[in-house]
């Protein structure tokens, strides 16, 4: 029985399908990335970007400050008033 190239008979296309295979992961991706980016967008304004995690935008307060002084004095003094050796 022939097929003329379609079917089972057409011969070996692998290549045919590793690269639907790399065009489908390709496109899941892309509309992955167009979701997210669309709902961490949601909420600003056209033309204003918000500022990444951890850029610096926030102060910390100044109780927490204040906290962390107080830890590093305790370090410190703790060290001090250990012998070298000493555990």
């Amino acid at each position: 029985m022939m097929y003329h190239g379609y079917g089972y008979g057409g011969g070996n296309h692998w290549g045919l399908w590793v690269l639907v295979i790399v065009a489908l992961v390709v496109f899941w991706a892309a509309l992955a990335w167009i979701i997210v980016t669309l709902v961490r967008h949601r909420g600003t304004p056209p033309g204003s970007i918000p500022p990444a995690p951890g850029s610096g935008s926030s102060r910390p307060s100044s109780d927490a400050l204040r906290i962390l002084d107080e830890r590093l004095a305790r370090v410190t003094l703790r060290k001090m008033s250990t012998p070298a050796g000493g555990h």
